[in-house]
């Protein structure tokens, strides 16, 4: 279940696929509101991913630091790569580009990250 929810708080693909339509600026304006909407779902079901991970472990810091790194990570390298694309082909290479990415993650996170509420330990 919760995987579900994260899946659902990253919707980051069909974002980027439409911004590359060239939508108008009220468009973009909602699509973006979307978009925070989406990240904060993704924040607290990655929280509570990584608790049911690391519970009893004594590493939720550890893994909540890795995760806060590897965003940061794709943050900046999105701009860059993002950047680039525009400058050599066009915006819509930029978004489109960008859109490829989120959806390889978006495959990796539903088919290589096993739900984790069903694993809580009953004491």
């Amino acid at each position: 279940m919760r995987n579900v929810a994260e899946l659902l708080g990253a919707g980051q693909p069909s974002d980027l696929a439409v911004s590359a339509a060239g939508l108008t600026p009220a468009a973009l304006i909602g699509i973006q509101f979307l978009d925070g909407v989406a990240n904060a779902v993704f924040v607290i079901v990655s929280i509570l991913v990584i608790k049911d991970r690391t519970e009893g472990t004594g590493r939720f810091n550890l893994a909540s630091g890795a995760l806060a790194t590897m965003v940061g990570i794709g943050a900046a390298l999105s701009n860059t790569i993002g950047g680039l694309l525009i400058q050599k082909i066009s915006f819509r290479a930029s978004f489109l580009g960008l859109a490829t990415i989120a959806v390889v993650a978006f495959a990796v996170l539903f088919f290589g990250v096993p739900e984790t509420l069903g694993s809580e330990k009953t004491a």
